[in-house]
């Protein structure tokens, strides 16, 4: 997330900004309806940033969200499926 955050901050600093607003939202809807996002990968799932190509995965472990990768659909998911 940090690259991609670096990357918009390159950019424009207000569209940074906007990425992890779009950050949080997104995983406001994960935290309020953690299985209502596609698996992607054994039990990871992702949510989509809106205005941002980018997703979270995720996986639920008990009561907790936790948070695998920050990712862009063109990103090789070998780079975050291994983190499970």
């Amino acid at each position: 997330m940090a690259e991609t955050w670096e990357y918009y901050e390159a950019i424009r600093p207000s569209l940074a900004e906007d990425f992890l607003d779009k950050v949080d939202e997104a995983l406001a809807r994960a935290v309020e309806h953690p299985y209502a996002y596609a698996l992607v990968h054994r039990d990871l799932r992702r949510v989509r940033l809106t205005r941002f190509p980018n997703g979270l995965i995720y996986c639920v472990v008990g009561d907790t969200l936790v948070v695998v990768a920050c990712t862009h659909p063109r990103q090789n998911p070998a780079r975050w499926e291994r983190r499970q």
